[in-house]
């Protein structure tokens, strides 16, 4: 049984330089802690832990400890549009067996558009969110893949902690369970769990 472990934290926009968080990429670099100290999971170029938190990071850097083109390789962890796409799509190239667990964090911004829940990358734009975001329906795509393509069948857990600060309060509960509820039954279609931190 193998564990991986995918850690999307997202501080800085390029389009809302105004919506900068403090304490997205601390939470995903302390899961990362927790899951390598913790649970042993390992880390570095073959480890089974991948944090996409930005090229500041000191905990991806040290993964490429004496890599000759370290700079090009922390773009790779850049949590961007395309990046967050590339790294999920690889996914179904990677050989899984029953038992295996894949683990999906993400912490940042979130939008609902047309019903549809998008996480938002350090250069998604809410203006353009159906082509800058990530939808939630496409992440579970995306990690169904791993079963469908493969003879095994992991377990797939998904963490989404991205508030939708662009609606007024009193708007929230009312679109959010509509959201929630198309979401929580893909999920469940899929035979995934998907875990809401806040909406």
């Amino acid at each position: 049984m193998a564990d991986l472990v995918i850690l999307i934290g997202v501080n800085e926009y390029e389009f809302e330089p105004d919506a900068s968080l403090k304490y997205a990429v601390n939470d995903m670099e302390e899961l990362y802690h927790f899951f390598n100290k913790k649970i042993g999971i390992p880390v570095g170029m073959k480890g089974n832990i991948l944090l996409m938190t930005g090229p500041q990071s000191d905990l991806i850097r040290k993964e490429y400890e004496g890599y000759p083109k370290v700079d090009q390789k922390m773009r790779e962890h850049i949590p961007s549009s395309a990046r967050i796409r590339h790294q999920l799509e690889q996914l179904k190239t990677e050989p899984r067996e029953r038992g295996d667990r894949i683990w999906f964090f993400f912490s940042g911004h979130g939008l609902s558009h047309n019903g549809i829940y998008y996480l938002l990358p350090t250069d998604g734009n809410p203006g353009d969110i159906e082509h800058t975001g990530i939808s939630v329906d496409y992440v579970m795509a995306q990690l169904r893949k791993c079963k469908d393509q493969q003879d095994g069948e992991p377990d797939i857990l998904i963490f989404l902690d991205a508030c939708r600060a662009e609606m007024p309060e009193d708007d929230r509960s009312v679109v959010g369970a509509s959201v929630l509820q198309h979401s929580n039954q893909l999920a469940q279609k899929l035979s995934q769990a998907i875990f809401w931190s806040c909406m």
